[in-house]
């Protein structure tokens, strides 16, 4: 099951950051708890990570293979990626009827990490096939490859908008996270050891520290945004356990869990992540 997970915090906009501080029932609402946005395939869910029960609501249902996904606050806008249809698409949340819109159609062919840049109002995504990272407008326009050289695989991707730099892991046969701004300009390997499949990748925006699972190896890690200090969070791992087999057979029958996350805001000490 293919799941990306966006934790939609409750402060507002600060520092310019994206939180998005609703209910599941689509008021604004200060002192509303922080939402779970997902991809399970099929929908695009909220969950009320604050609530005692884990019961989520459809923002977009009907979909073919609904992967990777991020959101824009301002406008309210849901953006995710499917990897059967290879493209990009996008809803309006809170919108009746949640019209599908297609934003990119052609030159995908696994578009499993997208990332929202709501500063400069731009889609980053990669690409585990065509081995690409690309960047164009929220509305599709102005499209550019940023990487194509040197990608093996390319997998999660975050962003820190306002200090301009992207990042992304590489899960192919020499698995690692890399640092760029988002120009492409300054690209660096920042984390290359103790790591195997690093498909899930987001940064704390205000405490400036990276995390990232990994799927074969069954841990969360965080370090500094420029790899230093690295060390395990003691997270429960539950759920991100594998199928045994081995590991291309495993990936390219896509039967392991992918966790790929964006927690906006503080992270708390002991998170467990499912599938659902």
């Amino acid at each position: 099951m293919d799941s990306q997970y966006s934790l939609l915090g409750t402060w507002g906009e600060k520092n310019c950051m994206a939180y998005m501080p609703i209910k599941l029932a689509g008021s604004l609402r200060k002192d509303a708890s922080p939402l779970l946005l997902f991809a399970n395939r099929r929908d695009v869910r909220l969950v009320d990570a604050g609530g005692t029960k884990l019961e989520s609501t459809i923002v977009v249902s009907g979909l073919e293979d609904a992967a990777a996904v991020d959101f824009q606050y301002s406008q309210g806008i849901v953006f995710w990626t499917d990897v059967s249809e290879e493209a990009i698409k996008q809803t309006y949340i809170n919108q009746t009827g949640n019209v599908v819109q297609n934003v990119i159609i052609s030159g995908l062919v696994s578009p499993d990490g997208l990332a929202c840049d709501w500063i400069g109002r731009k889609l980053y995504w990669t690409d585990s096939e065509t081995n690409r990272i690309e960047v164009a407008n929220l509305n599709g326009t102005s499209r550019k490859v940023l990487f194509w050289q040197d990608l093996d695989q390319p997998r999660a991707i975050a962003l820190d908008p306002a200090h301009g730099y992207m990042y992304w892991t590489d899960w192919g046969e020499t698995p690692r996270i890399e640092r760029a701004g988002m120009d492409s300009s300054t690209r660096k390997i920042i984390v290359d050891s103790d790591i195997y499949w690093p498909n899930g990748l987001t940064i704390d925006l205000e405490e400036q520290k990276l995390y990232w699972a990994d799927a074969k190896l069954s841990f969360i890690h965080r370090a500094n945004l420029d790899g230093s200090f690295r060390f395990a969070q003691e997270f429960c791992t539950e759920g991100l356990q594998n199928s045994s087999g081995e590991r291309e057979q495993e990936k390219d029958t896509r039967i392991i869990n992918h966790f790929k996350f964006k927690p906006f805001g503080k992270i708390k000490e002991k998170f467990e992540l499912k599938a659902l």
